[in-house]
């Protein structure tokens, strides 16, 4: 058995790559397309970060309202990660300040004032940035969940996969 980890920011294309055996199966942070067997492995909350000196950092959590206000530093891939999702339920446009494609880095700009940015929970985790982590007003969580092209037609090796991935998920991210 040969293991192979592929990073595809692209969900579309990540689903694509499963439907037509490029892999066997895959991680998704969005809906996925209804063809796939999927089993969501576990939720978690997208958080706004700021300066310790942002004007809005003295708050409980972020303002909706506000999304507009304050230059925004955008990834790359934040219309697949749900992210996007966030403006676009209100009718937003931010202020896009920057478009990156590397985490730390954003998270420096966003260290040194430069402008806010939008990150999922567990990547907040012991980052070496003096940042404030903040929730929404009103929360916003996506849904990580494993997926394949067919439970029945799949290998008895990516079904052990699958298996010990919700396992191990339950014990440890819960």
């Amino acid at each position: 058995i040969r293991v192979e980890l592929i990073t595809e920011e692209d969900s579309v294309r990540a689903e694509q790559m499963v439907l037509g055996g490029d892999v066997d199966c895959g991680f998704f942070l969005t809906r996925v397309n209804a063809e796939l067997d999927v089993f969501p492995l576990m939720e978690e909350s997208l958080l706004a970060i700021v300066a310790p000196d942002h004007p809005l950092a003295h708050l409980e959590r972020f303002p909706m309202d506000q999304l507009d206000q304050y230059p925004y530093i955008s990834m790359k891939y934040d219309n697949h990660t749900g992210i996007q999702k966030i403006f676009d339920s209100r009718g937003v446009t931010p202020q896009t300040a920057f478009c990156m494609d590397n985490d730390y880095a954003a998270m420096a700009m966003v260290s040194k004032g430069l402008g806010y940015c939008i990150f999922p929970e567990l990547l907040l985790q012991d980052i070496p940035y003096e940042l404030r982590c903040m929730e929404f007003e009103e929360p916003q969580r996506r849904t990580i969940s494993i997926g394949t092209a067919s439970l029945d037609n799949c290998s008895r090796a990516c079904l052990k996969f699958i298996e010990y991935t919700r396992r191990w998920v339950e014990v440890n991210c819960k």
